[in-house]
């Protein structure tokens, strides 16, 4: 017996032991064998493309010459020329940034050209002969006469880092010019002009062709502030613009009433104002035809009133078409309208029209405020773009859109095009309205048509109570969108109040159906890609709500019809926040929708109280009262 107690004893003892070692296993860290590589001293800087001119009397020798930065000054400055006068000027072309480049030179008149021209021969020539008279002037080198070779003198080279090129110009007066050519003047001057883009030569992982299509700058005639107006008549139909100064002669005749109805401005050049505050036209009423110009660097003052490029634009049937305009500071800070291009449109026709690199900052809380447009009516748009455009709304506003602040139409929008967009709003008393094409449709019997618009890079950051949509702030008439886009992000994160709304698309289908035979909103084929952060306000991937949440006395009951239609963001409530979210649609009161989708598993967060969802099975969901 006893030796039982020991077998049993020594067996429990064991088992103990085992499941202390076990213990004892399981606390113990293991060493496991490593190895690791560091490849150190990576380096992603960008280049530099940066070339000079210079330029020196063409009959010193090149190598032993004294050279002066063309940008200084003139290289031709002599008002006595006469038959038989002739300069040379070696000019020296220098690549002193590290990509490679190509160059090209031009001569460009500034103003218009006299027959002056026709008698100067230029020669293209050789810098490494030497020219010591009008003899040794190398007559097979002559390229033509300053008529011809007027912005076209194709003198053009190829640079590589740190390396430079030079050539020899000769301009030479004719002989045989007789007295009809005395006292005439190339333009009010003429400028030598140096353009250098990028050379396909260095090359990536592939090859080195990816940058073989850059374009040249073109040449700009800078404002001096100063305005031109005689080159206006009473019986002209086309007018021809190729200075500052007679573009700021064309605000000066509108300023006296001028409207140009009926009538034709055509812009033949680049226009830089130099920074200088720009005062609108006060009301044009016929065609201005950019000819493909920048119009550029120009501050607008919309303190005292309305403020754009143009103050009205049409009354009468108006165009702009084939205009840029570029690197616009303004301020909004009145209860007025502010666009890039026009405060305000009516009845008028854009086509070809777009904004570039703009800055808008408003101070005042009643602002209306768009790329274009501040508001328009009856006003056609396509091909337009908006581009790289911020609106700096912390001071308020009423009314913010990429494309119009607000829109009150018939007429259809086509083909145009918001990219790059950034707005930052502060508004604490409920009446604002943001969206990426346009802040506000208005009028309930109207119908505003959107084909083919896509809102892109969108980034806006409200805070307070404001209603957001990524193509449309409040659609209030009744609008139509087809194949439209928004693609970008909102951060409602501050905004806390419950009766805000926010939507990837619209933010809601409130206002009045003063028409119902119209329809209501019908979209078809849009899709909004945004991701959505909200602090309190009601939000949906596509649309906020399909009621309006602040109603004005319960009459907003406009239909809404969404065909095809998706929403491929994320809607995320903030930290420690509560609201009412969904994939398509933050709540439904109406609304019906053929085959529609979105990536969240929750279509409607909310179906209102008083109506019911019906689903056919086919497709089409339809939400109406009980």
């Amino acid at each position: 017996m006893a030796k039982r107690k020991s077998i049993k004893s020594a067996l429990v003892m064991a088992i103990v032991s085992v499941f202390a070692c076990l213990a004892m296993f399981a606390g113990t860290t293991f060493a496991w064998f490593t190895d690791s590589v560091t490849s150190s001293g990576n380096i992603i800087a960008s280049g530099t493309l940066d070339v000079t001119m210079e330029w020196a009397n063409g009959k010193t020798d090149p190598t032993s010459a004294t050279w002066t930065d063309a940008s200084a000054g003139p290289m031709f400055n002599n008002d006595k020329w006469e038959p038989g006068y002739a300069e040379a000027r070696h000019i020296k072309i220098s690549n002193v940034g590290t990509l490679a480049l190509k160059y090209n030179i031009s001569i460009v008149a500034d103003g218009e050209v006299s027959k002056l021209a026709e008698v100067i021969d230029v020669y293209y020539a050789d810098p490494a002969v030497q020219i010591t008279d009008r003899a040794s002037i190398p007559a097979d080198k002559k390229i033509g006469t300053l008529k011809d070779v007027l912005a076209n003198l194709d003198a053009a080279g190829e640079l590589e880092a740190k390396t430079s090129d030079t050539i020899t110009l000769v301009l030479k007066m004719q002989e045989s010019a007789g007295n009809e050519y005395q006292g005439l003047k190339i333009g009010s001057s003429f400028s030598v002009y140096l353009a250098a883009t990028q050379l396909a030569s260095e090359s990536d992982s592939f090859d080195e062709n990816y940058d073989a299509g850059a374009k040249y700058p073109e040449p700009e005639d800078v404002w001096d502030g100063t305005a031109d107006t005689s080159w206006y008549n009473t019986t002209d139909k086309t007018f021809t613009l190729s200075t500052a100064e007679e573009l700021a002669g064309l605000s000066v005749l509108s300023a006296s009433g001028n409207t140009f109805s009926g009538k034709t401005v055509v812009l033949d050049y680049n226009i830089n104002l130099d920074g200088n505050q720009w005062t609108p036209i006060k009301q044009f009423s016929g065609t201005f035809d950019g000819g493909d110009h920048t119009v550029s660097n120009f501050t607008l003052d919309g303190s005292a009133g309305r403020a754009g490029f143009i103050q009205n634009l049409g009354q009468y049937p108006a165009t702009v078409k084939n205009l840029t305009l570029s690197s616009v500071v303004g301020t909004a800070s009145s209860k007025q309208y502010f666009g890039i291009l026009a405060a305000n449109g009516h009845t008028s026709i854009l086509n070809n029209v777009h904004i570039v690199d703009c800055k808008v900052t408003t101070a005042n809380k009643d602002a209306w405020v768009g790329g274009i447009y501040g508001y328009f009516n009856w006003t056609s748009a396509s091909n337009c773009t908006v581009e790289n455009l911020e609106i700096d709304a912390t001071g308020g506003a009423k009314f913010i859109g990429g494309f119009s602040g607000n829109m009150d139409q018939d007429l259809s929008i086509d083909n145009v095009d918001i990219k790059g967009l950034k707005i930052t709003v502060s508004e604490t008393d409920g009446d604002c309205a943001v969206g990426g094409f346009t802040g506000q449709t208005q009028t309930g019997h109207r119908q505003p048509t959107f084909n083919n618009c896509d809102v892109t890079g969108l980034d806006i950051v409200v805070s307070g109570t404001v209603d957001v949509g990524g193509f449309i702030g409040d659609a209030g008439a009744h609008t139509i969108a087809n194949n439209c886009t928004t693609e970008g992000k909102i951060d409602a994160s501050n905004v806390i109040s419950t009766t805000a709304v926010i939507g990837g698309f619209v933010s809601d289908s409130g206002w009045n159906n003063n028409e119902s035979s119209k329809g209501g909103h019908k979209l078809t084929g849009c899709s909004a890609d945004v991701d959505i952060v909200t602090g309190g306000a009601t939000a949906g991937g596509f649309i906020g709500s399909t009621t309006a949440i602040n109603a004005d006395g319960g009459n907003r009951n406009m239909p809404l019809t969404c065909t095809n239609c998706s929403a491929t963001g994320t809607v995320t409530v903030a930290d420690g926040a509560t609201a009412i979210i969904g994939g398509f649609a933050g709540e439904a009161e109406r609304g019906t929708f053929k085959n529609c989708s979105t990536t969240s598993a929750e279509f409607f967060a909310k179906i209102m109280d008083g109506y019911v969802l019906n689903d056919d099975g086919n497709g089409t969901v339809t939400v109406t009262k009980e």
